[in-house]
């Protein structure tokens, strides 16, 4: 196989060993004599990652959110702004242990905040939350159609509640994906990091046309497509990757960036950005057009020695679908579905959620992805699934990454891009010998 570009190689390897790097600039403080506020003493300082599970469900539950009563700060490295347009009224952070999103009612906030500066951040007084279980730092806001969420915070709020450190720091993106290789990055943990996407080609797009009230979808990828339609910010779908509302990617831009007017390459692409989550999919958000390279025509991935797996079983009980085949059967009845239960078995690959139902509150279901191996492969959805004997989840930790498990329902190719088990499915074993 053709190796991958020397400039690409060392991309991956640095990223592989370590997020963040020595300082690679002078430690200079932009206008450190007007932003921010310097009599901010860094006092229990704790993690991403640790702000992240202390919160859990302020940041993973739509609608909720929680002001912050403590003394608790943050620090971390700027790795997303508005310098082309593309983030509108926030900014990304990160640590060496995840990321996170603050909101600002502001523009122009890369020219005081550009990428690579590190500040610290007084909480008290801010919110927590998410916008659509993206995890967000700013002030409650409520839209139009009384939907609840974490949004930007007034420019002078922001400004008492951060301080530079005088250091620059340099976040190297790790890789979230390489050609038709399922991510290997947890949607809870790694949202908002800054990664890169390899080896990918452009296959559709849709928008939500705010004038209709509604999503259009399969938009064609032509050659006079352009990063974002005129009127509507756009998401573009890519054929390596699944595109679905579970575990789906897509490369996102705002009509107002400074390039949504530029044709989008046909080419095999290399895309660098944050990746937010969306719900319980991913979007790429590009800072500038130089996030997006074409790779060279002969660009090949490198062999990483992975197995094919060809479809096996029926479908019955006792002969249960591997996911090669159950795909494959999602394939064939298409977006009607099949008409009777059946079974497919797998490895769990990633869980997006579990909401037990406890004295009659909660779900009792669980929505995850399985595969033919632990290593991941290719992935179906199952979307909703009851707990053993059909009957509704009441423990959290039923599941975990690494099971295996028999599951029962019906397939179908859900607006014929996502695979899955639809609702009403159950697990009807986990690691049982024998399966």
């Amino acid at each position: 196989m053709k190796k991958i570009q020397y400039l690409f190689l060392a991309l991956v390897c640095g990223a592989m060993t370590s997020c963040m790097n020595k300082d690679w600039d002078d430690p200079q403080t932009p206008a450190e004599s007007v932003y921010g506020n310097n009599s901010i003493q860094e006092t229990n300082v704790m993690t991403i990652q640790a702000l992240k599970a202390k919160f859990n469900t302020e940041f993973t539950t739509e609608g909720k959110y929680k002001e912050i009563k403590e003394d608790i700060q943050i620090k971390g490295v700027v790795t997303g702004n508005d310098i082309q347009g593309n983030m509108y009224n926030e900014i990304s952070i990160q640590d060496e242990t995840g990321a996170i999103f603050i909101g600002i009612a502001q523009g122009g906030v890369y020219g005081y905040l550009p990428l690579g500066t590190e500040i610290l951040i007084d909480l008290r007084g801010l919110y927590v939350g998410n916008y659509r279980k993206s995890p967000t730092i700013g002030t409650p806001y409520t839209d139009k159609d009384g939907e609840v969420s974490v949004s930007r915070m007034a420019r002078m709020l922001w400004q008492q509640h951060f301080k530079y450190t005088g250091q620059k720091k340099e976040v190297k993106p790790e890789v979230f994906a390489v050609g038709k290789n399922p991510t290997k990055w947890n949607i809870d943990t790694d949202a908002g990091k800054l990664g890169v996407l390899v080896g990918v080609t452009v296959k559709n797009g849709g928008y939500y046309n705010s004038d209709l009230k509604n999503y259009i979808s399969n938009v064609p990828f032509t050659e006079s497509s352009t990063y974002s339609h005129p009127d509507y910010s756009t998401s573009w779908y890519f054929n390596e990757q699944n595109d679905g509302q579970t575990g789906g990617v897509q490369i996102y831009t705002s009509c107002y960036a400074d390039f949504a007017a530029k044709l989008l390459s046909h080419k095999k692409l290399q895309i660098t950005g944050v990746f937010k989550r969306y719900r319980d999919q991913w979007e790429i958000i590009i800072r500038s057009e130089d996030d997006v390279v074409e790779l060279p025509d002969d660009w090949e991935p490198t062999d990483d020695g992975a197995e094919t797996i060809a479809p096996k079983g029926t479908g019955t009980a006792d002969n249960p679908f591997n996911v090669a085949a159950a795909l494959a059967k999602c394939e064939e009845v298409g977006e009607t579905g099949t008409t009777e239960n059946v079974y497919a078995e797998g490895y769990i690959v990633s869980i997006s959620e579990v909401s037990p139902q406890i004295d009659g509150k909660g779900y009792g279901n669980a929505t995850f992805m399985i595969a033919d191996s632990k290593e991941g492969g290719n992935m179906l959805t199952v979307y909703r699934a009851k707990g053993l004997d059909n009957q509704a989840i009441t423990d959290a930790n039923i599941i975990k990454e690494g099971d295996k498990v028999v599951i029962c329902g019906k397939l179908v190719n859900f607006k014929g891009n996502t695979p899955e088990f639809t609702q009403g499915c159950y697990i009807v074993s986990i690691n049982a010998e024998g399966n």
